[in-house]
């Protein structure tokens, strides 16, 4: 029998439930503080090493693009635009924010990539719990794709922040049903299509995390629940609706349409390479084939989730079989499937470690075996996690190799040259349009892209840039990526008109006049 508590006994217990009470609240607050630290550095891992010079061409053309649009010149009219109508005004306010420079570019892709480390990080804890949400963050983060394309000024990177956050709003709706959620979804989605078509992809898991919402209320009957997801519809279809009309320039919708996606499907129609091609490419986004598979196996096991795992695993599947059939390919395309592959191995992972714990609290043995199967699960993380890293920074290792600091210190010794044989409002034609932007030199409106797509694709013919050069009285011309020099008639011109040449390296030559 308990012996009874007396009055100062009574007294000296009070403070104990304050005290459990402070301890458990204190514990509530290991989450998002471990959210901030990763977060943190995140963005003290992405945010250095910003404001050089890129060499890739990309984003050459949509820096020199987008400056081109800033001195007034219409997009889809003056400025040929092969990206949905988001994408140019995103690096535009980033101009305004950091002036017209590498670093303004540079900043926006590290501040998305920032926004899909926190997206990816809040759809996996949702749907799989917060250790498969830090592994899913970490893999994003050292994925050798991510690495070495973080710090290039593309679109597919804002379009993936978009679609991540999209997710993550998608499973809040579908979990809790509050249509902001919803509306954030719808949002997102269409922000993410209006800046990378490849957005579409995510798509079919948006209207799947829908579909779930409204299947998962057994207290509707079938009526109440058709009524719901078509409001649902509805509402993603009104704002997507509504974005686009906002955002389409005065050009019009045909144009948009001609050059964000018609363009595309004739460069498709035109370009070699089959699915099987792609997939080798696939395989080398985490450069290591048996890693590569590690990660497959683990996605595999979404199969085993439930609608959660069918979810991710949709937007896993849908991403792969979009780039398979894309064409031409591209390596930094691919940074499209990695948040999706990270959020499935995640978890996948998840249901392993759901699995070992089932077994565990199942086991008659002694209490040391739910400890040996924790301790063999955190050892697994920690391989798989240096594994990762291994690759991930081997990856970037070989992305800036020796080459490619040559290639990056000649063309910065051909914008200098630039810039000393031309004045500030000269105008210059070039294939290689980021040498131009870092001498500060802008190119006719008509030919900030002069890509082998549009060449190929019959939307550039020597006559129209000839046309444009004569137009705006181009002061130079620098021929530097062969994609100009594919014209004969263009180099024919070009030799005509400039008296004066210097000659870099595989055949480049920055043409001139004396002045």
């Amino acid at each position: 029998m308990d012996e009874p508590r007396g009055e100062g006994q009574g007294r000296a217990m009070l403070p104990c439930p304050s005290l459990a009470l402070y301890f458990r609240s204190r514990a509530s607050l290991w989450w998002p503080a471990t959210v901030a630290l990763v977060l943190m550095l995140a963005a003290a891992f992405e945010y250095s090493g910003l404001g050089g010079y890129d060499s890739f061409y990309d984003s050459g053309v949509y820096l020199e693009s987008a400056r081109m649009i800033r001195r007034g010149y219409s997009e889809y009219g003056a400025v040929f635009s092969s990206q949905p109508p988001l994408w140019l005004p995103l690096l535009r306010f980033s101009f305004y924010l950091c002036g017209e420079s590498f670093l303004a570019g540079q900043v926006l892709m590290a501040t998305a990539s920032v926004v899909t480390i926190a997206a990816v990080i809040a759809a996996v804890a949702q749907l799989q719990g917060r250790l498969a949400a830090l592994l899913a963050a970490a893999l994003f983060t050292l994925a050798p794709v991510e690495l070495s394309s973080s710090h290039l000024v593309i679109a597919e990177e804002p379009s993936v922040a978009f679609a991540a956050v999209a997710m993550a709003a998608g499973v809040r709706y579908s979990s809790v049903g509050r249509r902001v959620w919803l509306v954030v979804a719808a949002i997102a989605i269409t922000c993410s299509i209006l800046t990378k078509l490849f957005g579409l992809y995510t798509v079919p898991a948006i209207m799947l995390l829908i579909i779930a919402k409204w299947w998962r209320a057994p207290m509707l009957d079938r009526r109440a629940r058709v009524q719901g997801l078509t409001s649902d519809i509805f509402i993603i279809g009104a704002i997507s609706i509504g974005a686009i009309v906002v955002l389409v320039p005065p050009a019009g919708l045909p144009t948009v349409w001609d050059q964000a996606v018609r363009f595309h499907l004739k460069a498709a129609s035109v370009s070699q390479g089959i699915p099987a091609d792609n997939w080798q490419m696939v395989l080398r986004i985490w450069l290591s084939v048996d890693f590569q598979w590690i990660i497959i196996a683990l996605s595999a096991l979404c199969l085993f989730g439930g609608w959660q795992g069918l979810v991710v695993l949709t937007w896993w599947i849908c991403i792969l079989a979009g780039l398979l059939l894309q064409r031409p390919l591209f390596m930094h395309h691919l940074l499209v499937l990695v948040p999706a592959a990270a959020v499935a191995a995640a978890f996948g992972w998840g249901q392993l470690w759901e699995w070992s714990l089932d077994w565990c609290r199942a086991t008659t043995l002694s209490m040391r075996v739910p400890a040996i199967g924790g301790a063999a699960a955190c050892l697994t993380l920690a391989a798989f996690l240096a594994v990762q890293l291994w690759n991930g920074f081997r990856g970037y290792k070989n992305f800036v190799d020796l080459s490619s600091l040559q290639t990056i210190a000649t063309d910065e010794l051909a914008a200098e040259k630039l810039r000393r044989l031309t004045a500030r409002a000269d105008r210059v034609l070039t294939d290689a349009q980021g040498i131009a932007f870092l001498a500060q030199r802008d190119v006719p409106p008509g030919l900030t892209d002069t890509s082998f797509k549009r060449i190929a694709a019959g939307y550039l013919s020597a006559r129209q840039v000839i046309d444009e050069s004569e137009r705006y009285h181009v002061r130079a011309a620098l021929l530097w990526t062969g994609r100009l020099n594919q014209m004969p008639e263009v180099s024919a011109w070009v030799r005509e008109r400039f008296s004066r040449h210097e000659s870099f390296d595989e055949g480049r030559v920055l043409w001139f006049s004396a002045r």
